[in-house]
C-alpha cells in the first residue's frame, strides 16, 4: 500500500471503529506521502484530540490552517480544543475567524458565547447568544444560558424573561422550572417561585434541591410548618445536604424550639465540621439556655476555625463579660476593635471593665470612643459625668 488515499481510507475505517491509535498510524503514513495535504493534518488533529493528546492535536490543526486558512472546521475544532484547555483568548480568536468565514452559522455564536461565559465576561456572552437567536430563535438551551449570564450581571428581570422563553421552547425540562423558581425567589417573588418548583417536581420528583428551595420560599413567606414539611422531604431525598439541616435549625431556633435546633445544627457539623457559623449559632443557643460552659465551648470552637470573625469575637467577649472573666473579655474585645474600630458596644463594655478595675483613664477613653459612635447614648454620658466630675454634652 503506497498511495496516500489508501492509507486515508483505512484510517477513516479505523476512526469509525474508534480504533484511534491505528487510525493515527494510517493518517501519518498518508501525510508522509502527501505532506502538504491540509485535510490529512485536520484529521490527525481530531484523532489526537480523541486520545487526549491536546498538544499534538493543536499542532496539527495549526499546520492544517497554515496550508488552508479558509478551513472553517479547523478554526472551529481548534477553538473548541483551546477552550477545553482553558486558553480562552486564543479560542475566541479562532471562533471569530470561523464567524468571518461563515457569519450565518449560529453554532459559532454559541461557541463564542460559551467561552465568554467561562471567562466571566457575561455581557459579551449575552451579545453572542443574541446573535445566535437572530439566526435560530427556537433553541431552549441558548435562552437558558443567556438567562444564566443575565443573572451573573444582576439582571434578574432579563434572566426571568430568558428562562420563561426557554420553558416555552422546552416545557418538559424540569431543571429550567427549578432555575426559574430560584430567579423568582431571588426577586422576592416567592408564590411565583413555588409554582415553578412544583412544576419541576411534577416533571421530575427527584429534581435536585427543588424541595430545599421550596422550603426556603415558605420560610421567607413565614409559612414555617409548610417549610418544615418540604425541608424534611428534601432531607429524605438527600440526607447529606447540610443546607437542609441548617434551614431546619433556623426555623426551630426562631420558634424557640432549642432542642430540635441543636439536633439540626449538630447534624450540620457531622457533614461539615469546619463550619464556624454553626458553632457560633450553637454557642448563642446554649447561651440563651443558660448553659454557659457549652456556649463557651462552641464559641471557642468557632474562633479556632475563623479567628477574625467579628461576630464570633463579640459573642465570646460578651459571654466572658457576663461571667466576670474580664481578662478573657478584654482580649476578645481588643481583637474585635482591631478588626472593626467602630464597634461601639465593645468600647462601651471595655470602659465598664476598666472602671471595675479602677482604671478610670482607660474607662473614659473607651466610653468617649463609644459615645462618638452613639452621641445620643445617655448612659454613656452619665458614666462620663460621674467619672470625670464634669458636664458631658
Amino acid at each position: 500500500m503506497d498511495r496516500a488515499q489508501d492509507h486515508i481510507n483505512l484510517g477513516t475505517a479505523f476512526t469509525l471503529s474508534k480504533r484511534y491509535a491505528d487510525a493515527i498510524v494510517e493518517f501519518e503514513k498518508a501525510l508522509e506521502l502527501s505532506p502538504s495535504d491540509g485535510e490529512i493534518l485536520f484529521q490527525l488533529g481530531g484523532l489526537f484530540t480523541n486520545i487526549g493528546n491536546y498538544a499534538e492535536a493543536e499542532a496539527h490543526y495549526l499546520r492544517s490552517l497554515a496550508i488552508n486558512p479558509m478551513n472553517l472546521n479547523a478554526h472551529c475544532k481548534l477553538g473548541l480544543l483551546l477552550e477545553v484547555q482553558g486558553k480562552y483568548p486564543s479560542a475566541i480568536l479562532e471562533f471569530q475567524k470561523a464567524i468571518e468565514l461563515n457569519p450565518g452559522d449560529a453554532g459559532l455564536y454559541n461557541n463564542l458565547g460559551n467561552v465568554y461565559s467561562k471567562m466571566g465576561s457575561y455581557q459579551e456572552s449575552v451579545e453572542q447568544y443574541k446573535k445566535y437567536i437572530s439566526v435560530n430563535p427556537s433553541n431552549a438551551e441558548i435562552f437558558f444560558k443567556m438567562g444564566y449570564a443575565y443573572e451573573q450581571l444582576g439582571g434578574l428581570d432579563e434572566a426571568i424573561t430568558s428562562y420563561e422563553k426557554a420553558i416555552i421552547l422546552n416545557p418538559r425540562h424540569s431543571a429550567i422550572y427549578a432555575i426559574l423558581g430560584n430567579a423568582y425567589s431571588k426577586r422576592g417573588m416567592y408564590p411565583e417561585a413555588l409554582v415553578q418548583y412544583q412544576q419541576a417536581l411534577k416533571l421530575n420528583p427527584y429534581e435536585p434541591e427543588a424541595h430545599l428551595r421550596m422550603g426556603h420560599a415558605y420560610m421567607s413567606m413565614g409559612q414555617y410548618e409548610k417549610a418544615i414539611e418540604v425541608l424534611k422531604q428534601a432531607r429524605d431525598k438527600n440526607p447529606n445536604n447540610a443546607e437542609v439541616y441548617l434551614k431546619l435549625g433556623m426555623i426551630y431556633a426562631g420558634r424557640g424550639n432549642h432542642e430540635e435546633a441543636i439536633l439540626m445544627y449538630r447534624k450540620v457539623m457531622e457533614i461539615n465540621p469546619n463550619d464556624a457559623s454553626v458553632h457560633n449559632v450553637l454557642g448563642y443557643i446554649y447561651d440563651k439556655q443558660g448553659d454557659m460552659q457549652k456556649a463557651l465551648e462552641e464559641y471557642r470552637a468557632a474562633k479556632l476555625i475563623n479567628p477574625n470573625d467579628v461576630m464570633i469575637l463579640d459573642n465570646l467577649g460578651n459571654l466572658n463579660y457576663k461571667q466576670g472573666h474580664f481578662d478573657e473579655a478584654i482580649l476578645e474585645y481588643e481583637k474585635l476593635i482591631s478588626l472593626n474600630p467602630s464597634h461601639g458596644d465593645a468600647h462601651s463594655k471595655l470602659g465598664n471593665i476598666y472602671l471595675k478595675r479602677g482604671e478610670k483613664d482607660k474607662a473614659v477613653e473607651h466610653w468617649e470612643k463609644a459615645l462618638a459612635m452613639d452621641p445620643t447614648n445617655e448612659i454613656l454620658k452619665n458614666n462620663l459625668r460621674i467619672v470625670k466630675g464634669s458636664n458631658v454634652q
